[in-house]
């Protein structure tokens, strides 16, 4: 980032003459902030530096150091350490960041998977004439054969899925009628 310096007056102590001081100094930064531009942060991770370039060709925009809070908005890989408390509530100030809070909901698999299912459970329908069939595979990192006992389990799982599968395409083209003994998984 172009670091953006401002020439301002200060007034320095000096201890040993016990006088003032008056020179200029550079302050990094500075300037930025008495711009009317927004003011923009992105941190480093995913898209980062397409996020940056993006931003940087809006010339009603300026970047920030990231460590600031005094950002119109700001852009991060994930929504960790992002306090959405901190954001103000009122249309009058325009502060805002890429994720929405409680976003886990819809984007993690799981969590989608079981708001789907309450709903489905609260207008008395199949969760999976909603949503299509899901695996969930649980590692726990800590256990040497965890990886491979889980990749097993979902294995058999998704082996019995596919032949069933199949025989119901047989089924279908075979027969006009299906009927629910052709579902039945051990035939």
């Amino acid at each position: 980032m172009k670091l953006l310096y401002f020439i301002e007056k200060v007034e320095i102590l000096n201890n040993s003459q016990k006088k003032k001081i008056i020179g200029s100094a550079k302050v990094p930064f500075s300037g930025i902030y008495n711009t009317k531009k927004f003011k923009f942060v992105v941190t480093q991770g995913n898209n980062s530096k397409l996020i940056k370039e993006a931003m940087r060709k809006r010339s009603w925009w300026v970047e920030i150091p990231n460590f600031n809070t005094a950002f119109n908005f700001k852009w991060q890989p994930t929504s960790h350490r992002i306090k959405f408390l901190d954001l103000p509530k009122d249309s009058n100030s325009l502060q805002t960041v890429n994720h929405f809070e409680f976003h886990k909901s819809l984007s993690e698999k799981s969590e989608l998977f079981e708001n789907l299912q309450q709903y489905s459970e609260q207008i008395k329908t199949n969760v999976f004439k909603i949503m299509p069939l899901t695996f969930f595979i649980n590692i726990d990192m800590k256990k040497p054969n965890a990886v491979n006992s889980s990749l097993i389990e979902f294995l058999s799982v998704f082996t019995l899925f596919e032949s069933s599968r199949k025989k119901f395409k047989k089924i279908e083209t075979e027969k006009t009628t299906i009927t629910e003994e052709d579902f039945i998984l051990n035939k």
